[in-house]
């Protein structure tokens, strides 16, 4: 039995997996980027060592460090596409914060709005999290939009909260939660 062209479009392009060393060369260069600086609020490059020593330590325990970083790969060709950040875990409130990247070569083909739904997935069925949230800079659009077109809701924004580029920009909090 064949498949449709639309329901190839449906099946998962994306696959989430633990960081690697082998992915330090390739995160060092994300990291570095200055749309991904700028988005962290990170004021000098980061090193090489700091990246590995941040994928080593990514392998803790979530319930430790309170963090988890995963890569983004895509399931056919294994090619890294982005990776997901869950921060800020709180397990009695039952909530963390995520945070993003893709790469500028996936850009703008739906592998934002992919990794938010693993990012779900993951968070209320294997985490078992009843919110996930998002700190967003309001001058990064595409961000702002990603979010809220896939259910969250702007909650707050704190005005001039982030320097960035000689001026302060407003941060925007974005809020999904588990209905379930």
């Amino acid at each position: 039995m064949s498949m449709s062209s639309e329901q190839c479009t449906m099946l998962p392009r994306l696959r989430l997996r633990a960081l690697s060393l082998l992915d330090a060369d390739t995160l060092y260069a994300w990291e570095n980027s200055p749309e991904a600086s700028a988005s962290a609020g990170t004021q000098h490059p980061l090193s090489a060592e700091f990246i590995r020593s941040y994928i080593t330590e990514s392998a803790t325990s979530l319930t430790t460090k309170g963090e988890l970083a995963l890569l983004a790969e895509h399931t056919t060709t294994a090619e890294p596409v982005g990776y997901l950040q869950l921060l800020a875990y709180e397990p009695i409130s039952r909530r963390m914060s995520v945070g993003l990247y893709i790469a500028p070569a996936y850009r703008r083909q739906g592998y934002g709005r992919e990794l938010l739904q693993l990012a779900r997935e993951y968070a209320f069925r294997r985490l078992g999290l009843r919110m996930l949230y998002a700190e967003v800079l309001a001058s990064n659009e595409a961000s702002c939009a990603l979010f809220r077109s896939f259910g969250y809701s702007h909650i707050a924004t704190l005005p001039a909260w982030q320097w960035l580029d000689g001026s302060y920009h407003d941060l925007r909090y974005y809020q999904l939660c588990n209905n379930q």
